[in-house]
């Protein structure tokens, strides 16, 4: 009887782990959960598109972006993204040179992309 007893109570804490484990794991897959980043990239990097997205998992909303070629700005807004959506971004020139997009926040949290 003890054996048994024995045998019962480790599956039952195996089980009691793997539960607990597996939603551990679910709540850190969580992009927004507890967490503050964001991410600029070009949508296609390979071509000479200069499409970009914003995708926002921060507390900050307010974005603006610049996109210039050399010193000279070629397009400058100001875009709402709220917290856990992605902003797709059109732009209509095409590099002619080196092109920067730049991104930043309110709290001045800036990032750049070139092409």
């Amino acid at each position: 009887m003890p054996q048994k007893t024995l045998i019962i109570a480790i599956i039952s804490l195996l089980v009691i782990s793997f539960v607990s484990l597996a939603y551990i794991e679910s709540r850190a897959k969580d992009p927004n959960l507890n967490k503050d980043w964001w991410v600029l990239s070009f949508q296609d990097p390979h071509s000479n598109n200069l499409n970009f997205t914003i995708e926002n998992h921060s507390n900050t909303n307010d974005f603006t972006y610049t996109v210039s070629q050399d010193t000279n700005i070629l397009d400058k807004k100001s875009i709402v993204i709220p917290k856990g959506e992605t902003k797709s971004i059109s732009v209509s020139q095409t590099p002619d040179t080196k092109t920067t997009i730049t991104a930043w926040t309110d709290s001045k949290d800036k990032k750049e992309i070139y092409k």
